[in-house]
């Protein structure tokens, strides 16, 4: 899958992913009070199944850095695609609190990384993936499921 995310560099990633956080935030600020609870309802999977992707992301980083010979699951190449889906989220403060958490623990294991460690990889069922993909990945999910959001703001300002 070729996509504009397959060039990002390792400090794209690490700026894009530090910047969910703030950017979901605005998004979600962006709809009038009385719309927020609204807006949360229509995005509330998008949001959860981002939360579940970035988490299996994370642990497939933890998993190919620490632990190379395991092999990666199935639910791998469905994150790395932006395929998954996670828990709907309840309401904004929950849902921004947890990005937060996510894409900070993700963003701080793939800091601390050489720039060997980038380049680590390990197996799937059906791919073989770097480090590197799998941080692609999560910056893929993370803006497309961000897009998922604006829109539903823009949708919710519009009744």
């Amino acid at each position: 899958m070729e996509d504009r995310y397959d060039s990002l560099t390792p400090p794209m990633i690490l700026a894009s992913l530090r910047s969910m956080p703030r950017r979901f935030a605005e998004a979600l600020e962006l709809a009038a009070p009385k719309t927020a609870q609204q807006v949360i309802h229509l995005a509330a999977e998008d949001i959860g199944a981002l939360l579940a992707q970035l988490a299996v992301l994370d642990e497939a980083v933890h998993t190919t850095v620490d632990h190379d010979a395991d092999p990666l699951g199935a639910d791998v190449d469905a994150a790395v695609a932006d395929r998954g889906r996670g828990l709907p989220v309840e309401d904004a403060p929950t849902a921004l609190a947890e990005i937060e958490v996510v894409t900070s623990r993700l963003a701080d294991r793939l800091d601390s990384l050489s720039a060997d460690g980038w380049n680590r990889s390990a197996s799937s069922p059906s791919a073989r993936y770097e480090v590197t993909d799998l941080a692609r990945g999560a910056v893929r999910v993370a803006a497309e499921r961000l897009r998922t959001t604006e829109r539903a703001v823009q949708s919710a300002g519009s009744d």
